[in-house]
């Protein structure tokens, strides 16, 4: 039909207009009208056939005007065609809940980058997109979404510049879809496409670096005192450029922290080339030339250059630490190309070292810089161990003379009381003589006449002369005492002053071994930022007194503590940005680490502002280790010390940072082993804090020299909190308390009541007065609150530590010994340590020495043995002997202790030395065979003597078995399976 031909030809003619955005000018505006017009005419004839018919040639011909020439079948390469109004509308609806979908999808593939569901859920939705965007004929569109889909494949949100270039993706997305609305052509992406290219291309190469196997660095040994120079030199330096960036990031016009860290980067570049160190030398070239770039005003010193700025730091310090470990050092040439990428330059091969011209400056400059602030020499750490010990051994020497010029005063004081009695005696022999020289003239006057008299003339005796001679000798010493005793006075001024010297010269030696606090802040930083970047939160660290000085051993070994405490902050205490957030809280948290000087203390505190210990998940998680009693639940307080107890943990999900439950106790020992005590704090939703205290040096420490059965120890002074004395009816009352749960009040607190007689496994002698009193020492460790009763308390001393050696090391309970004036060792007890090794349960007040028969044998318990030796090693490896085969042990060091211990308790059979002070073996076994209650007790005699003399004077007096020192456990045992029958412990299994 006619009408059909040109409403068709309309139809395509208008079809192609708008798909191709064709602008109609006014002629052919005019010729669409007239043929819209002619087809209504022709519509009009139809509906009345007795009109003429309108000729419809004419209107097909205006349509072919108006239609663009070649357009119709083939559209511009350059140019989209537009698409159908309705197709639009369902193509927008459809585009609008896809990119929805695909903003959710994308949030939690960030949140769980390794998740697999959530990376092909993306992917499936931006190619859903990207066919949309094909079938309508978008090819800009689809782009678009490829290039996005190109990007999280990288799997790597983490990197820089890739979560910024998905947002620009997103909105180039919403400016090609507001064209698309707007009948606007498509804007051009070529350099959105270019800046993907160039990420996905530089996050590739650096997978294949991170990917490629480690290259190692193997240190160079020719020149060792070398090495050991750039070692220290390297780390002094590294604080300084630390020190740089720090101030240079707080302001970033600071051009004299620019020039620092150039001249501290150049100095090391130097030195590692001197050294051969081609990894430290390789990555300060390359971050000498990422500080030139701010430096010389090409670039601002942007986040991302302090960024990677502070990264170049942390990985030179990491490179010392393997250098003074004398491990192979690791090259970063992942860092170097992220470096060389930022600059602008090639990431060059490592060269080998090389001295430059340069480098000589540079040595100059140190050498500079080192003298600028006064002499300076490299001393040894061996060697400064070596001068305190000696210094140690001088203070001992010079203690010993003390005592021995105390000695010789008192003999002095003797001396002149025997001098004293001498002259009475003499003075009374004249007396005497006298009256004898009398008596003798009366009896010769009877018989002869003299023409003197004894008043006349003098008629010496050969005993007057004898007591006359001794007078002056008297006197003579009488003199000679006197000048000894000055020489006494004037030596113990001498040693006065020596002590004095020797006290300088010590604090001297001790301020050698001291290192300010703040060499460790940068690495802390290190690890905030290391841990920071693991898990995904922000937390930040301020140190308050880092100028203060510690110990070098101390601060050596207090790094990994702290380190573990900082760790478990984060990742336990400080929440998330977003929580934080939540809570009103700023999303980056604070760490606060103080370090203060208490009298002979260290005080480090270490707080955060985090969600603080959960002592209800605390609580529920010791009930399900049956780490406390549900019917006895201890205070909050306690509770939180628990996390210092071995695999303990809160933490719902292990991973490297925290949930094995190990840690916190290995903290504990540590600082316990540095004669230092951790206590915790918390509060929930405000943070926890954790105080360290410390003594200021590892070898002098003030102590109580206190006793307990004759024997003397030593405490640390700062580990006791208070002091105070208690009556023997008191001692009474607080045994009779539940048994193993004796409380002694002080002050309000409550102290667990524990006898140091009972932690030394001996028994309480207690005299029969009860108001005489004993001091008793008040300890707080933690949780752990102890009042310490003790026989006496003989002084307050500064004494020198020495180490034990390996033979008693692994005593935990000693912390380590001393040596007084006389020679005596005295070891230096770690009371927490004692209380938890030893079974207080079997100590009551059984133990204290009671006037009353001895009970009989019972033979359902196990046996007791008494080891009679004056060696405590021996009395030790004895003891350790018996209680392995099932024997209750008492100790004795000689005979008169023995005999003490046997009116206590009985045992089953003795192990008796022969050579002991006081009273030996064989003076020990006569007073047991003699006595009518001990004559049947088997006695083993063990001793070095092993002649016939000695082994018939023992069978003479009765001793059962003779064995010679070593003896050999089997025949020991042996011995005494043959004694004691059937009450050997083992027979009755």
């Amino acid at each position: 039909m006619p009408v059909a031909a040109v409403a068709t030809q309309l139809d395509q003619s208008l079809r192609i207009i708008y798909e191709n955005n064709v602008s109609l000018n006014k002629q052919n505006l005019l010729l669409l009208t007239e043929t819209i017009e002619g087809l209504d005419d022709f519509i009009t004839h139809l509906k009345t056939p007795a009109s003429n018919e309108p000729d419809i040639l004419p209107l097909l011909d205006n349509l072919a005007q108006i239609t663009p020439e070649n357009k119709s079948s083939k559209a511009d390469e350059e140019q989209e065609k537009l698409i159908d109004p309705e197709f639009l509308v369902v193509f927008l609806e459809e585009t609008d809940e896809l990119l929805s979908q695909y903003s959710h999808e994308l949030e939690r593939l960030q949140k769980q980058a390794d998740n697999t569901q959530y990376q092909d859920a993306v992917h499936l939705t931006l190619s859903t997109l990207a066919e949309n965007a094909h079938h309508a004929n978008r090819p800009v569109l689809a782009d678009l979404y490829q290039l996005l889909d190109k990007l999280i494949e990288q799997q790597d949100f983490k990197y820089t510049g890739l979560m910024s270039l998905l947002e620009h993706g997103y909105e180039e997305i919403n400016n090609q879809i507001e064209n698309l609305i707007q009948n606007k052509p498509p804007a051009t992406i070529s350099n959105y496409q270019q800046q993907v290219e160039k990420l996905v291309t530089q996050i590739e190469e650096d997978k294949l670096i991170q990917n490629a196997p480690t290259e190692w660095f193997s240190i160079p040994m020719d020149d060792p005192e070398l090495l050991e120079a750039f070692t220290e030199e390297c780390s002094e330096l590294l604080e300084s450029s630390n020190s740089a960036i720090r101030s240079w990031q707080e302001n970033h016009h600071n051009a004299e922290a620019s020039m620092q860290l150039q001249r501290v980067l150049h100095t090391i570049k130097g030195s590692a080339r001197l050294t051969d160190i081609r990894p430290i030398a390789d990555l300060t070239h390359h971050t000498e030339s990422l500080v030139f770039l701010v430096a010389d005003q090409k670039q601002d010193p942007d986040d991302s250059f302090f960024t990677l700025l502070q990264r170049s730091q942390d990985r030179l310090s990491e490179m010392q630490e393997f250098l003074a470990r004398k491990e192979g050092i690791p090259f970063a040439h992942d860092l170097l190309t992220e470096i060389s990428r930022f600059t602008g330059q090639v990431v060059p091969k490592p060269a080998l070292a090389q001295v430059t011209d340069s480098d000589d400056s540079t040595t100059e400059s140190t050498q500079d810089m080192t003298t600028s602030g006064g002499e300076q020499i490299r001393v040894r750490a061996d060697l400064l161990d070596f001068l305190t010990n000696f210094t140690g051994e001088v203070n001992i020497s010079r203690d010993r003379v003390g005592q021995q010029n105390a000695a010789i005063q008192q003999q002095l004081v003797e001396m002149e009381s025997t001098v004293s009695r001498l002259q009475d005696q003499l003075r009374n022999l004249e007396i005497e003589t006298e009256t004898q020289i009398l008596f003798r003239y009366e009896d010769e006057t009877q018989d002869q006449k003299s023409d003197f008299d004894p008043l006349e003339f003098d008629r010496f005796s050969m005993i007057q002369q004898l007591s006359r001679s001794l007078t002056e000798s008297v006197s003579d010493m009488n003199e000679i005492t006197q000048s000894i005793d000055n020489l006494v006075h004037d030596s113990d001024a001498i040693l006065l002053q020596q002590s004095r010297l020797s006290a300088d010269l010590e604090q001297g030696l001790m301020n050698t071994r001291l290192l300010p606090f703040t060499g460790l802040v940068p690495r802390f930083e290190r690890i905030i930022r290391q841990v920071n970047s693991e898990l995904g939160k922000q937390a930040a660290l301020t140190v308050l007194g880092a100028d203060i000085e510690l110990d070098r051993t101390i601060l050596d070994r207090i790094v990994a503590p702290l380190e573990h405490i900082i760790r478990n902050a984060i990742a336990h205490g400080i929440e998330t940005p977003e929580t934080r957030a939540d809570l009103e809280k700023n999303e980056t948290g604070q760490l606060t680490l103080s370090i203060s000087r208490e009298g002979s203390e260290i005080l480090l505190s270490l707080s955060d502002d985090g969600q603080g210990i959960n002592v209800d998940k605390v609580r529920n998680r010791a009930l399900e280790q049956g780490l406390i009693n549900p019917d006895h639940v201890p205070s909050d307080d306690e509770l939180i010390q628990l996390i210092l107890t071995s695999g303990f943990s809160t933490a719902d999900n292990i991973s490297q940072l925290a949930g094995r439950g190990v840690g916190m106790d290995v903290v504990s020992n540590e600082i316990r082993s540095l004669k230092g005590r951790l206590s915790i704090q918390s509060e929930l939703g405000q943070g926890t804090t954790f105080n360290i205290r410390l003594p200021l040096t590892l070898s002098i420490m003030q102590s109580l020299m206190v006793s307990s059965h004759d024997e003397q120890f030593a405490i640390p002074l700062a580990s006791v909190h208070a002091g105070s004395r208690i009556t023997v009816e008191e001692i009474q009352g607080l045994l009779s308390q539940e048994e193993g749960n004796a409380q002694y009040e002080f002050n309000g607190e409550y102290y667990h009541f524990i006898p140091l007689a009972n932690l030394l496994e001996k028994p309480l002698s207690l005299p029969d007065n009860p108001k005489l009193q004993f001091p008793i020492l008040l300890f707080r460790y933690g949780d752990m609150h102890i009042a310490l009763l003790v026989d006496e308390i003989n002084s307050n001393r500064e004494i020198v530590l020495k180490s034990m050696g390996e033979q008693l090391s692994n005593i935990s309970s000693i912390t380590g010994a001393t040596i007084l004036g006389d020679g005596q060792v005295v070891f230096i007890l770690d009371i927490p340590a004692l209380v938890d090794s030893t079974d207080l349960t079997a100590n009551d007040d059984d133990d204290v020495e009671e006037d009353s028969t001895t009970p009989p044998k019972d033979h359902d318990r196990a046996p007791i043995a008494m080891v009679v030796d004056d060696s405590i090693t021996m009395r030790k490896v004895s003891s350790n002997l018996l209680k392995r085969h099932g024997f209750d042990v008492i100790t004795a060091k000689d005979g008169i202790d023995a005999v003490a211990q046997l009116n206590e308790q009985e045992p089953d059979i003795i192990l008796l030395d022969v050579e002991m002070p006081r009273m030996d073996g064989f003076e020990f076994a006569t007073l047991v065979r003699n006595s009518e209650q001990y004559s049947k007790l088997p006695i083993i005699m063990i001793t070095s003597r092993t002649g016939e003399k000695h082994r018939a004077r023992a069978e003479n007096i009765g001793v059962n078995a003779y064995l010679g020192k070593p003896y050999q456990e089997l025949d020991l045992v042996e011995k005494m399976q043959e004694l004691l029958g059937s009450h050997y412990p083992h027979a009755k299994h």
